[in-house]
């Protein structure tokens, strides 16, 4: 196989799409084998790129950037672009540049990354799911955005508070799936007639925001008032016995307003009550009930209403009241009269009394929400309180209660619960189910039930959870939190229980099962995650690492079964993700291991990081020969533990926070050294390893400029190195800082190059100065032709972007002879020196220097 094949079979090899054409007449020369399947073409070669590219083109795209290529002063650099591709319905971001191709003729290379998935992501989280407008967060963005470029145009805006009317009344006698009808019905007449950049989202529940430029006060209020008699019409024409309406409030925003946007939100919402207000007596002077049913729509059901009372006062912990309107009298339950010293169950004018009991800083709350019930304002309440016990304590409750009226409009009955919030708290409000108070409660209470013989506790944890929230917003990982504990839910034995822990923890307490039955049921549960409506909805694969404890005894103490379960998930997802572990002793060992660096960790950091050192390896210049830098490695002597290896004690940092403690000692002490060097030789260099949680604090790159000054250590003289998988999900932070500090003269290394998961497109994004191809590539160097092309290929793209390229892991010097061609800038691996300290690179150095002279 020629040289010209060994380069073809590597582009072929790529999971990106890459196609060049002729700089003159765009005729394809070459297309990969990805980039064929993309496109479903067999032999496009010969072909005119735009004319089997795009969508019924026969001229060239105006959009192309090869004029810039061309006009460009730098010949080998490159353009990101993006492009919606219409023949495909699909999003790509492609890096163009300009190569001489392999029969010498000037060519065009482009290659292309399908993020569609990401931009439909976006655009998901972007929505609210049920009536696909903006939600909160992304509306009130928008809307913060249009404030501003409004103020800066000095013009108006207008804004609508829009109330969706009765939602909770069609829900509760027409089910939520003609409630989520009426909601998506009007959103859907109204976000379809807005015009330009005008928008519309939901604030919450039944409330929306529109935003309007393109109107002003009175074109909005015709808007408005023109879309609700075609949502009457819509009324008649679904056969619906409900009202179809809606409230609304127009708040003009002039340019040079100061208020916050929830401010202005909040004056708008007040003109939308004031209208409500209006409507509602309207319809009362008119007698007029909005929820007639017709006689055939109705079904006789009769009840003694006094056992239903007794009924419900025996099914729930929480207090029921109930108020005959007509009267003003109230009736409360003997659990309520009790608590709280009440004379008696059924009162007449109460608010005396719960003055005397409501705390007096709740008092002016408590009471405006009762008058706005007895004033005829509200039909809903909900309000929370400190209310007095007869023992004089002070405890919180939430009271929720409903208006509901006669058939002429009138109050009738007024009705609702008072909850003690201290007994509220068993449920998630999130995924509904129970929460760690139940699972602990739950979890002891069967461990001693002689009807379960073994109980078994998994503890589930949503696999790279931490990177959906950082890629999109927390919003999004919420939304795919609940989903995956539904389906989780639906998927368990009717011997398990399913609760909510800590973060995107889930914990499941099985009775009775066996260890290959749990690894069943888990199997089940992978299966269900792979569900194909799961990720179409998310556009990505949902894994899920566990780890399981069974009981061995009666004796047993709950907090060590799940403490047990819980370090059988952390060998789980140390064993990399996507796997059930089952608790064993070895486990319970190597636990006590960590516990027993992570206490001698904190000691020697406390004592002035006693046992620690820095070891420095060879950098070796290939033109040269010669060692013109190090990489600086972390070494700890643990006392009692010995010489304790990266390996073990580095994780345990990263664990407990003290990562970033100790890459700064570690830094300081390279600079310290590497200045002493560079006495010797002034280009000299220091790689100084960061850890991706070091980055993510905000400060860093400030911390490291302040260690450069106090030292004042030259910049250039300073690599920090990053391992490439640390990037994935973190790449624009990564890249923001280190355009700060290489905008210093910092330069940045990617290590173990090659076994990350980006690695091609971290290249066109330009991130590093040098990348260290990992080892890997070099153990079999000698018997795997895919190693040597791909070592080949990647110098040939970073030479390209002027990226120098490191080849770490050389041992042997029959490896060196097999690399020896290949125009690598550095070597790095035990052939040319192990890591060593301080004074061992001083001596070398001062040798090199002095056999030059």
């Amino acid at each position: 196989m020629g040289k010209t094949d060994n380069m073809i079979d590597v582009l072929d090899r790529l999971k990106t799409g890459i196609y060049v054409t002729d700089l003159e007449t765009d005729e394809i020369l070459f297309m990969n084998q990805r980039m064929k399947a993309i496109f479903q073409l067999e032999h496009p070669e010969g072909e005119i790129c735009y004319k089997v590219l795009q969508d019924h083109k026969e001229t060239p795209c105006e959009f192309c950037p090869k004029k810039k290529l061309m006009q460009s002063k730098d010949r080998d650099g490159y353009i990101i672009w993006k492009e919606h591709n219409t023949k495909l319905d699909k999003d790509f971001e492609n890096y163009d540049c300009l190569v001489t191709w392999l029969d010498g003729r000037k060519a065009h290379l482009q290659q292309s990354l399908d993020i569609t998935d990401s931009v439909e992501l976006n655009r998901m989280a972007s929505l609210d799911d049920l009536c696909q407008v903006f939600n909160r967060r992304a509306g009130k963005e928008l809307l913060r955005q249009t404030l501003n470029k409004a103020k800066q145009e000095k013009e108006n805006v207008q804004l609508v508070l829009l109330d969706v009317d009765n939602l909770k009344i069609v829900n509760d006698q027409y089910g939520h799936r003609e409630g989520d009808f009426l909601l998506k019905t009007l959103t859907s007449v109204l976000k379809e007639q807005l015009q330009g950049s005008d928008f519309m989202f939901r604030l919450g529940g039944d409330e929306f925001v529109i935003v309007s430029t393109a109107m002003d006060e009175k074109q909005i209020a015709h808007f408005m008032y023109k879309e609700m008699q075609h949502v009457q019409q819509l009324k008649k024409a679904y056969h619906k016995d409900y009202e179809m309406s809606y409230c609304y409030g127009i708040y003009t925003v002039t340019w040079d307003d100061t208020l916050d946007i929830d401010d202005i939100i909040a004056n708008a919402d007040d003109i939308m009550y004031k209208q409500k207000l209006r409507i509602h007596k309207t319809r009362m002077a008119e007698r007029e009930n909005p929820f007639r049913h017709e006689k055939e729509h109705k079904e006789e059901f009769h009840f003694d209403s006094n056992l239903l009372y007794d009924a419900l006062l025996n099914s729930t912990d929480d207090f029921i009241y109930i108020c005959d309107m007509k009267s003003g009298i109230f009736r409360y339950s003997p659990a309520q009269v009790k608590l709280f010293g009440l004379p008696q169950e059924i009162i007449e004018n109460p608010l005396p009394l719960w003055k005397k009991i409501v705390h007096p800083k709740d008092w002016e709350r408590f009471y405006k929400s009762n008058m706005q019930i007895g004033e005829n304002q509200m039909d809903y309440h909900s309000v929370e309180f400190r209310a007095k016990t007869v023992e004089g304590e002070y405890i919180w409750l939430k009271c929720r209660g409903q208006l509901m009226r006669d058939e002429y409009g009138e109050p009738s009955i007024f009705a609702g619960i008072m909850t003690q919030l201290d007994r509220q708290n068993k449920i998630d409000p999130l995924t509904h189910l129970l929460n760690r108070q139940e699972f602990d409660k739950a979890g002891a209470q069967k461990l001693k039930d002689r009807a379960i013989e073994t109980l078994s506790v998994v503890v589930l944890d949503i696999d790279d959870f931490k990177n959906v929230n950082e890629l999109y917003d927390r919003s999004f990982g919420d939304m795919v939190l609940k989903a995956t504990s539904q389906l989780i839910q639906s998927s368990l034995p009717g011997n398990a229980s399913l609760y909510k822990l800590d973060n995107d923890q889930m914990g499941v307490l099985i009775e009775n099962a066996q260890a290959n039955e749990i690894q069943e049921m888990y199997q089940i549960l992978q299966r269900q995650l792979l569900h194909q409506q799961l990720q179409e909805r998310f556009q990505c694969v949902i894994q899920i690492s566990a780890g399981c404890a069974i009981s061995i005894s009666k004796q047993q103490d709950f907090q060590e079964l799940y403490t047990f379960a819980d370090y059988a998930l952390q060998l789980a997802k140390n064993k990399g993700k996507n796997r059930l572990c089952f608790f064993e002793p070895q486990i319970l060992e190597n636990k006590l291991r960590s516990l027993d660096i992570l206490r001698s960790l904190r000691e020697c950091i406390a004592e002035n990081y006693r046992g620690f050192s820095v070891a420095y390896q060879p950098l070796i210049e290939t033109s040269s020969g010669r060692m013109m830098g190090v990489e600086a490695l972390m070494r700890w002597n643990g006392g009692n533990l010995g010489f304790v290896p990266p390996i073990e004690f580095i994780p345990v940092m990263e664990e407990n926070g003290m990562i970033e403690t100790m890459g700064l000692w570690v830094l300081e002490q390279a600079m310290h050294a590497c200045k002493k060097w560079m006495a010797v030789e002034p280009e000299f260099s220091v790689s100084v390893n960061v850890s991706a949680l070091q980055i993510l604090k905000g400060d860093f790159q400030e911390k490291v400029k302040q260690r450069m000054e106090a030292l004042a250590f030259p910049s250039k003289n300073l690599i920090l190195e990053l391992t490439e998988s640390n990037t994935v999900g973190n790449m624009q932070i990564i890249q923001d800082m280190f355009d700060d500090l290489r905008s210093q003269g910092v330069r940045l290394a990617m290590d173990d190059f090659g076994t990350g998961y980006s690695t091609l497109e971290n290249l066109k994004k330009g991130v590093s100065d040098v990348v260290k191809i990992d080892q890997a590539f070099v153990k079999d160097i000698q018997k795997s032709e895919f190693d040597v092309l791909f070592i080949q290929f990647i110098i040939a793209i970073c030479h390209c972007v002027d990226i120098q390229v490191c080849l770490e892991g050389i041992e042997t010097v029959e490896e060196l002879d097999f690399v020896s061609d290949l125009e690598l800038d550095y070597y790095q691996g035990y052939l040319f020196g192990k890591p060593v300290n301080e004074e061992e690179i001083t001596k070398r150095l001062i040798e090199e220097k002095t056999m030059d002279e």
